[in-house]
């Protein structure tokens, strides 16, 4: 991935930068003061540079066409799932599947394959 890879970024419900930002809410349900947001722009080594509402004109982009390729290029980062499992008293356990090996694991929610393949290791229902 090079710095000009638009990528997503969830932040937090209070961000103050979501009125200048290419973003959008995680749910576009019902409001809420508690859903976080998703944000677009590039990470860079040491930063994430958020994508201003005023860069879209320059890059001949519209805000769906921005989310479109920051879920590609998420997609094409490597990330994996690890099974982890928890003794829960004397008999029982509770398995779950762990994405931590990307700085951006969190995002995964926004992918769809990424997601179903978490559900089919823990055989849950469709």
């Amino acid at each position: 991935m090079t710095s000009d890879t638009i990528l997503p970024c969830l932040k937090e419900p209070g961000w103050a930068g979501a009125e200048k930002t290419v973003c959008r809410p995680l749910w576009t349900g019902e409001r809420s003061p508690h859903i976080p947001w998703v944000a677009f722009g590039y990470d860079h080594p040491h930063s994430f540079e958020f994508l201003g509402r005023d860069r879209l004109e320059g890059l001949g982009k519209s805000e769906d066409a921005v989310e479109r390729e920051a879920l590609t290029n998420l997609r094409a980062r490597p990330a994996s799932w690890q099974e982890i499992s928890v003794k829960l008293g004397w008999f029982k356990k509770l398995r779950l599947q762990v994405c931590g090996d990307d700085f951006l694991a969190a995002e995964r929610v926004l992918d769809t394959t990424f997601m179903l393949e978490a559900q089919r290791k823990l055989k849950g229902p469709a």
